[in-house]
């Protein structure tokens, strides 16, 4: 079985980001990777406030917060990853962004890396039948908020072999969270069920049934949800909501997929909910 010691995370957005920050808690060494300096100076200035947060809660002692820190490297360079044992690419639920990216790293990294593609609505299989070791590449999907949550779905393919899926469960495990292993299909468990959830929340809104703070109270003290479903949205990022609706809508004509309008009214707006600071609600605070 592959022993897992460095770890490379493509992308510094809300997964990227907290991807890295459980890994290096976890005490792996750590590689970010961006587009721009500028992008990977927020990201870093978000994971300080981060840690920053959780130890004056006492969630986290000061040694781990700054053994984390210690550990997580940032570069702009794509090449500056191949010499970690396993690279977790976490954009945004895009195709040919992704793919474009896994062909790069096809390129530059030994075939012992694993390639793990973070994603609940894109096809494994596609991405794996590409590459040119098609037995490397897995899937995993995080559940937000991933530093709370002790779960991650893990998506197979017909071309990974039993030690990769082994190497990968150890190292969910070792994360503090359970593996659950997921067949290759749109949704996998957690979006699948998430997604038509909280977009019936938005067509109840949208209704006038209720407000938004009467949606999200009913489902947290109602049915025992740890955060309502709009304010969920806005956590997550009502973009990529979108966009992980329409990736499963492509593949699965259910309704329940269907964007309701004001959904698309606030992305025109900008409104994409807390990293714009206004979504279904507004924050003062951006991190």
């Amino acid at each position: 079985m592959q022993n897992i010691r460095s770890v490379g995370v493509v992308g510094c957005g809300l997964s990227g980001c907290a991807i890295a920050r459980v890994v290096a808690l976890a005490g792996y060494e750590v590689q970010v990777c961006e587009r721009s300096q500028e992008t990977l100076d927020l990201a870093f200035q978000k994971s300080s406030t981060f840690f920053k947060r959780e130890s004056m809660r006492g969630a986290l002692s000061e040694e781990a917060v700054q053994g984390a820190l210690s550990r997580i490297h940032g570069t702009t360079n794509l090449r500056d990853l191949a010499g970690n044992d396993i690279i977790i690419e976490a954009t945004s639920e895009n195709f040919a962004v992704k793919q474009s990216l896994l062909q790069q790293l096809d390129q530059e990294c030994p075939p012992t890396t694993l390639f793990v593609i973070h994603t609940s609505s894109l096809s494994i299989a596609q991405f794996a039948s590409a590459s040119q070791h098609p037995e490397r590449v897995i899937g995993l999907h995080f559940i937000h908020p991933i530093h709370i949550v002790k779960l991650a779905e893990i998506v197979t393919t017909p071309f990974i072999q039993p030690e990769t899926l082994t190497a990968i469960q150890e190292f969910v495990r070792s994360l503090q969270k359970m593996p659950i292993t997921v067949k290759d299909a749109p949704g996998l468990i957690v979006s699948r069920l998430m997604i038509p959830y909280l977009l019936n929340a938005v067509r109840l809104l949208e209704e006038g049934i209720a407000s938004a703070e009467d949606i999200d109270a009913a489902m947290q003290i109602g049915c025992g949800h740890p955060i309502g479903p709009l304010a969920l949205l806005d956590y997550l990022g009502i973009d990529h909501v979108c966009r992980v609706a329409e990736n499963l809508h492509q593949q699965s004509p259910d309704p329940d997929y269907l964007i309701p309008e004001l959904l698309k009214m606030l992305l025109k707006e900008g409104y994409t909910g807390r990293q714009a600071g206004k979504g279904f609600y507004t924050y003062s605070s951006l991190f």
